[in-house]
């Protein structure tokens, strides 16, 4: 692991190049997510990179996108001289999942989409994207079907749509935007849910660690397939459902959609949730790991939403009006409550 005495600035770019070569390891990633989620600057260098480099439809100026991203390089390359050239070069034409090559012009931001070939017919070529723990991000598809991923998730998505299918995939939570094409459908995958979609606006929620996989309809219409289902469930906008795995149990209803979506606008939501269950938004939220010593908290069900940006410890105040327990941050970025 990096030795702490280091310059935090150095430590951040060391652990930027080795998350970009895809070297880091998993108490590194911890490191590095603690510094973006102190630091401002840090965190928006993060996340230009991770969207720059598969998103180059998002509108910006394509100026600021070239200053960032050479600044970007150079500070991987000048503070990074154990890389030698070819994990260099491994940094600069980052392979994401198919062969995806990113390339730095003269005066414009272009890319170039590698593809790889098998014996019998070329493959779409694939970008994974996956965010960590304390903030979410945006991207644009090649159809403009517009995705918004939260903290902790892995989206997987190919670089063009070929054939007569838009198929994605999810393990997390995403809001989607699909862009309407009636000769199209979208389709999200994962391991316990399909839904499919022709153009609405839709959240999926599929942690692995959740006991259900959920999804709200805000407009249009979706079907859903769950494992072990025969047949698909249409949902109405304004509906959402939810499926536990373990137990093959689902329900429909109509709901208050903010609750479920409006996380995308940076809000923090939660209804007639456990207060577990809010502990394990908190964590993704705000990159803790949250240790409930009060089993009867736990259990103990909440319904709020917070819209002004409120912090953790400000959402923990007010929790605490309506029940008693206290809590205290301890080392390792560990919250103890009870």
């Amino acid at each position: 692991m990096m030795k702490l005495e280091k310059n935090k600035d150095n430590i951040f770019w060391e652990l930027l190049a080795q998350y970009v070569a895809h070297e880091i390891s998993e108490k590194d990633k911890l490191v590095l997510q603690e510094i973006i989620l102190s630091e401002k600057e840090k965190k928006y260098i993060f996340d230009q990179y991770t969207r720059l480099l598969v998103s180059p439809s998002v509108d910006s100026e394509p100026e600021n996108e070239i200053i960032v991203l050479d600044k970007i390089y150079s500070e991987i390359y000048k503070n990074n001289s154990q890389y030698n050239e070819p994990k260099r070069k491994r940094l600069r034409f980052v392979s994401v999942a198919a062969s995806i090559v990113a390339l730095i012009s003269i005066g414009a931001l272009s890319f170039y989409f590698g593809r790889y070939s098998s014996t019998t017919e070329a493959k779409e070529a694939w970008v994974e994207y996956n965010t960590l723990h304390g903030g979410y991000t945006r991207l644009v598809l090649s159809d403009s079907t517009e995705v918004f991923i939260n903290a902790g998730s892995t989206f997987q998505y190919p670089i063009e749509f070929k054939g007569d299918e838009r198929i994605v995939k999810l393990e997390g939570e995403a809001y989607f935007n699909v862009a309407k094409d009636q000769s199209r459908k979208f389709i999200v995958e994962s391991e316990n849910i399909t839904v499919n979609v022709t153009g609405t606006s839709f959240n999926l929620k599929v942690y692995e660690d959740d006991l259900t996989v959920e999804t709200t309809l805000e407009t249009g219409s979706i079907n859903v397939h769950t494992k072990g289902m025969a047949g698909f469930i249409e949902l109405k906008p304004g509906q959402h459902f939810s499926f536990n795995p373990a137990e093959q149990i689902h329900t429909l209803k109509y709901v208050d959609t903010q609750y479920y979506t409006s996380w995308k606008d940076g809000n923090f939501a939660f209804f007639h949730m456990s207060f577990s269950e809010i502990c394990k938004l908190m964590e993704r939220r705000f990159g803790v790991n949250i240790e409930i010593k009060n089993k009867q908290l736990a259990n103990k069900r909440f319904t709020g939403r917070f819209i002004y940006g409120e912090e953790l410890y400000q959402i923990l105040d007010l929790l605490r009006h309506n029940t008693n327990f206290g809590y205290r941050k301890e080392e390792n970025n560990v919250l103890v409550i009870w």
